[in-house]
């Protein structure tokens, strides 16, 4: 399989190779290489429409590039016939998923590149670059409020450059979260001890219908964060991504939350989300009271 980097230093040394086959849950990115490959690249819906476009030999017929989704019926040919068969043609196979024990893609090994989703560090390192004035915390932000999705950090970014002074009022006011990123704002402030604040976005949430149950789970979810890195705190960060399981960037903000609860306090906070979870599932307790409930016990 074709790394990325590799795929980018032949793109931009002007090197096509005629035929990619490309992959991977970062389908913004996968989109844009399509267009690095060639700007004029034509997707077509058919195998039978492909066959057609190569198989025009006319004189003045410099090839094109030909982009074909999840198609099958090209893997009967096999892969070193389909090269031939292109000629001065370009082919990008785009597959949501592909199967490495078929003989096909075993054969196309070497043209294959993987779109993986960046992960958090990535994502900090690019939009810093994008925007040199925005701290880690903010590209973080930033991140998760565009659900770690490139064509959406971009969108927002795209807000950002002529503005003056960024700072996090800015980004609250121009920065637009999806509802799962009101949830994790306001179980950050929970965590942050910022009552008021939670409270505001909880009252939100239950306006426009968001299920408390989701909320009990992902406060459960990020007091074991903060149990976790509490215990784990002198060590270096890799070392407590190794330890626990969590990725960069739970790791690194996460440690900005050690020792507003005490450990004690947290196994306790651990204990009631647990209690009220089961009680909300089984009827005994009532969903909205229950959470209000927790949320308050959590702030004593």
């Amino acid at each position: 399989m074709k790394s990325f980097s590799k795929l980018k230093k032949e793109l931009d040394a002007g090197k096509v190779t005629g035929f990619y086959i490309f992959t991977g849950d970062e389908k913004e990115v996968l989109r844009k290489y399509i267009k690095r490959v060639d700007p004029n690249a034509k997707t077509l819906d058919t195998a039978e429409q492909l066959w057609a476009k190569i198989s025009n030999k006319g004189l003045f017929n410099t090839g094109g590039t030909y982009v074909l989704h999840n198609n099958a019926e090209v893997q009967d040919i096999g892969v070193h016939k389909l090269i031939k068969m292109l000629g001065m043609n370009n082919l990008i196979l785009v597959y949501d998923s592909i199967d490495k024990r078929r003989k096909f893609f075993k054969d196309a090994d070497k043209y294959i590149t993987e779109f993986k989703k960046f992960d958090d560090r990535q994502l900090i390192s690019y939009i810093q670059n994008q925007v040199p004035e925005l701290t880690s915390e903010m590209a973080f932000i930033i991140a998760k409020c565009s659900s770690n999705e490139i064509g959406r950090i971009e969108n927002e970014l795209d807000k950002l450059r002529f503005v003056d002074e960024l700072n996090m009022d800015v980004l609250a006011d121009l920065i637009t979260p999806q509802v799962d990123d009101r949830i994790f704002e306001m179980i950050d402030s929970v965590a942050s001890k910022n009552k008021d604040k939670a409270f505001d976005i909880y009252y939100d949430l239950l306006e426009i219908g968001e299920g408390p149950i989701k909320i009990i789970s992902l406060l459960y979810m990020k007091f074991k964060q903060l149990f976790l890195v509490q215990n784990y705190y002198s060590l270096p960060e890799n070392e407590i991504m190794s330890k626990t399981g969590l990725n960069y960037g739970q790791v690194k903000f996460t440690k900005k939350l050690v020792g507003k609860f005490s450990t004690g306090k947290i196994l306790e906070i651990l204990k009631e989300v647990q209690k009220t979870e089961v009680g909300v599932k089984t009827g005994q307790i009532d969903m909205e009271l229950g959470t209000e409930d927790l949320i308050l016990k959590i702030f004593q």
